[in-house]
């Protein structure tokens, strides 16, 4: 190769690293824009299955309350008011409330049959109530403290259980006497009665049981464990899907097959419970926790537990009913200046 042909090659190779190095130092072609995709929407949140309506203050000042129930058909709450010797008869269609004089009762139930109302508790003894007056018309005399009360409309009897005892009283409404007992575990609670399977189901705290009486026998012929509910309190039925459902104090809830007396659900509620109610209609469970909340639980076509929501109420709040006629949950509570009745109006919520 020549000298003047050796000159020209370099030249041009240098021609071509310049153009490489220039292209290698030149910014990329800018990317189309991409289209902005919007974010999405927040869902919007589910509106509460109750709204709190305007407490009612019940006169006697502040003084604690135990277990509560609904008589519809007369338009009425009832709620013991022991710490005030008295029962709360509240008119659900003024929200005037009367006040009877009982002694100090914790558990009520009501006689449709003989129109009374029976009221038991701490003071030894079972008050009887004329249901049309308000007037009390006896007392009948027990052995020891009373809690819950119940009826059977089956056979027409009350059952008073002896509260933290061994034994539930058996009283024949139409001579107010005591006419037998059943025998159960100590420390009974809570109560129901069953039309569909004709027993009656009793919480026992300390095992962790609940028994079940046979009113024909007038003895218990089970005792079902509630576990994981432990110290089991609230109680509640539902005779359609044959449920029963037992409140642990250690926020557990279970549904217990009443053909087999197993736990076939659990969940979560707020801890320290006392009484629970069921509303049949929307398969919901409402459980009053002392710890400052209703517990809300909506039973599944297949019976599973699903939470709905916790509602805040005072802290100490442990007593609830539900009313078919207002489809209402009531509470009791009371505070440092009073005692209070309180309602929370149910809205419409879907069931699954």
């Amino acid at each position: 190769m020549t000298r003047k042909t050796t000159i020209l090659v370099a030249a041009m190779a240098l021609t071509t690293l310049a153009t490489v190095r220039a292209n290698a130092d030149a910014s990329p072609p800018a990317m189309p824009a991409q289209p902005q995709i919007p974010a999405a929407a927040e869902a919007p949140k589910a509106p509460p299955t109750f709204a709190a309506q305007t407490p009612i203050e019940i006169p006697g000042g502040a003084a604690h309350f135990d277990f509560m129930i609904a008589d519809p058909s007369m338009h009425r709450i009832l709620a013991c008011h022991p710490g005030a010797k008295s029962l709360v008869v509240l008119d659900t269609t003024t929200n005037q409330p009367t006040v009877v004089e009982t002694g100090e009762v914790n558990g009520v139930d009501i006689d449709p049959v003989e129109n009374m109302y029976f009221a038991a508790g701490g003071g030894q003894s079972i008050a009887v109530i004329d249901r049309a007056t308000l007037k009390k018309v006896a007392d009948i005399p027990t052995t020891g403290p009373c809690d819950d009360v119940i009826y059977d409309p089956a056979n027409g009897l009350v059952y008073v259980d002896h509260d933290d005892g061994t034994e539930v009283w058996v009283v024949d409404p139409k001579t107010n006497k005591i006419t037998g007992t059943v025998t159960v575990a100590g420390a009974p609670e809570v109560m129901v009665y069953d039309r569909a399977s004709d027993k009656v189901y009793q919480n026992i705290k300390p095992t962790d049981q609940t028994q079940v009486i046979d009113p024909k026998t007038g003895a218990v012929t089970a005792s079902w464990s509630t576990t994981p509910a432990h110290s089991p309190h609230g109680l509640a039925i539902d005779s359609e899907k044959g449920l029963l459902f037992s409140a642990g104090k250690n926020g557990k809830l279970v549904a217990i097959d009443i053909k087999t007396g197993a736990v076939t659900a659990n969940c979560d509620i707020a801890q320290g419970v006392d009484q629970i109610a069921y509303d049949s209609a929307k398969h919901r469970i409402y459980c009053a926790c002392g710890s400052g909340a209703i517990s809300i639980i909506h039973v599944t076509r297949k019976g599973a537990l699903k939470p709905v929501e916790d509602i805040p109420v005072p802290k100490g709040t442990h007593s609830i009913a539900f009313d078919s006629d207002t489809r209402c949950a009531w509470v009791a509570y009371s505070t440092d200046t009073g005692s209070f009745l309180q309602a929370f109006k149910q809205t419409e919520v879907a069931s699954k």
